[in-house]
């Protein structure tokens, strides 16, 4: 029987590698996910468009935002969060194929060749 406190998994990684492994994602979505690049320049474009926008994100008060900057910043949100949910897709994605090898090992999920 295996030692189940043997096994490394996501669940047992600590708080600092999991956010590495978040971060991974994120750039490895920058790089290679075409949606998500899609979102992530459409934002960076509305971004360096509206000043005050960019001041928002800086942590600034900018003075009151025009009805196209607000239009402007519910795009940035809404991509935001469709980005979001990109990297939430590729996490459960992850852990599938995690809990894929992981019942795997304990023997719970055998090989077609292994019957």
């Amino acid at each position: 029987m295996i030692n189940i406190k043997n096994i490394d998994t996501l669940y047992q990684k600590s708080s600092e590698e999991l956010d590495d492994i978040i971060n991974d994602i994120s750039l490895d979505s920058e790089k290679y996910d075409k949606e998500y690049q899609k979102l992530s320049y459409s934002n960076r474009r509305l971004r360096q468009k509206y000043t005050s926008l960019r001041m928002i994100y800086e942590n600034v008060n900018p003075k009151k935002l025009n009805k196209e900057e607000i239009d402007a910043l519910i795009t940035i949100l809404d991509n935001e969060l469709k980005m979001k949910y990109i990297i939430y897709e590729k996490m459960f994605i992850l852990g599938n194929k995690e809990a894929f090898y992981y019942f795997k090992r304990m023997g719970i999920i055998k090989e077609e060749n292994e019957k």
